[in-house]
């Protein structure tokens, strides 16, 4: 009976042995890989602190449409916003939707089932239609709920009574869509609340397409490297301004990656019409400068903010 209980003994020891073993090694495995994943990140930030150190910078002159104009500009009750046409690049959006549903093989006379309804003469900004467009159709595809009707367009301030009048000039930017669930063919101006599942989508989805949430229903392209950021960090476009303003320089600028993994520098610059500001060289390929390229927004309230894209 003692040899039985020995045997059993030692039978458990080596089992406890093993197991323990097991899971020390299966512990070392995973701190390798932590610190593996930890030194590629190090690098990673190193490799991308050195292209920033590397950048150079040339003096130019900023001009007073620069300042109001671009996918950050600032349009509220703090900051009115010029509707002066002749600085937007607007786009019908029934148009543009009809054209890439033809291409797509959807006949746009057809008006029930259609992916997305904007409003009769919406116009939206031409880098941000592009974008709307998709999400509007990739929105519908994942809820299954039929279309939806959307609005956000220079000049137009439908539905007044269900948007505060703070968020009125946002309209007038040529960068903002408006949600709501479909009523008719788009041309009505009744309100009808977007539904739980569309409004989860876009929560979840938005930044991916370059929008951020301005206010209820309300999704303002800003870009998707500024999107992203601000989603990650709940950030509105004001706070967003504030940050940069007070965190970053031309020689100092916030990196951020992409959803594809293409890093950026950005950096927030003062400044009033005609005064001289820093600017990337950009590189010509041959040289060891790595901006590849770079987009100017201004903000309206008294600067620019500059995106580099880093090579």
């Amino acid at each position: 009976m003692d040899i039985l209980k020995n045997t059993n003994k030692d039978k458990l020891q080596k089992i406890t042995l093993v197991v323990v073993s097991a899971l020390t090694l299966l512990a070392l495995v995973l701190l390798l890989v932590i610190i593996m994943a930890s030194v590629d990140k190090s690098m990673g930030d190193n490799k991308v602190d050195d292209i920033v150190d590397s950048l150079e910078f040339e003096s130019k002159p900023i001009t007073s449409t620069q300042l109001v104009t671009g996918s950050l500009v600032l349009a509220d009750s703090d900051h009115p916003y010029s509707t002066d046409a002749s600085l937007l690049d607007l786009i019908d959006f029934k148009t543009y939707r009809n054209n890439m549903l033809r291409e797509d093989g959807i006949d746009p006379a057809v008006t029930e089932n259609l992916p997305y309804q904007p409003y009769t003469g919406m116009q939206l900004n031409e880098e941000a239609i592009v974008l709307a467009h998709k999400m509007l159709v990739d929105a519908v595809k994942a809820v299954s709920q039929g279309s939806i009707t959307v609005d956000g367009a220079y000049g137009r301030q439908e539905n007044k009574g269900n948007i505060k009048a703070t968020d009125f000039s946002e309209f007038d930017t040529g960068l903002l869509v408006f949600l709501a669930d479909k009523t008719s063919d788009g041309t009505a101006s009744k309100y009808v609340p977007l539904s739980e599942d569309y409004v989860k989508w876009f929560q979840k989805n938005a930044a991916k397409y370059g929008f951020s949430k301005s206010f209820e229903n309300g999704y303002r392209y800003v870009g998707t490297v500024h999107a992203k950021y601000m989603t990650d960090k709940d950030l509105s476009l004001s706070q967003y301004i504030e940050y940069l303003k007070k965190n970053t320089s031309h020689d100092k600028p916030l990196t951020v990656k992409d959803s594809d993994g293409t890093s950026y520098g950005i950096y927030y610059v003062a400044c009033k019409d005609g005064d001289s500001v820093n600017l990337p060289v950009i590189s010509d390929g041959n040289g060891e400068n790595n901006a590849v390229s770079y987009e100017i927004s201004g903000t309206n309230e008294g600067g620019i903010i500059v995106t580099v894209k880093l090579n």
